[in-house]
């Protein structure tokens, strides 16, 4: 299954393929997808079997991904402050 098409609650259709880079030592395990809607993408790494199965859990799988070019572990570029002043 390289393709397949979700339409999440609000009605957005996500497209969502894999990406052809997995940690290696992931490769029989799990899979990275490319959830693509409305000029934003998304990327998550899941089981080889969750993205197989007949009906994946679209909404999950959204919730835990990240931008493209995001990262957990990375924190933000820009110096803490104190609140806003508005």
């Amino acid at each position: 299954m390289a393709e397949r098409l979700w339409v999440d609650a609000d009605g957005r259709t996500w497209r969502c393929r894999l990406r052809p880079d997995v940690r290696k030592d992931e490769t029989e395990t799990h899979v990275v997808l490319l959830m693509e809607s409305l000029g934003e993408t998304r990327i998550v790494s899941c089981l080889r079997d969750e993205w197989e199965s007949a009906a994946p859990d679209w909404a999950g799988l959204l919730a835990r991904s990240l931008p493209e070019g995001g990262s957990r572990s990375i924190g933000s570029s820009r110096p803490r402050s104190g609140p806003a002043s508005f």
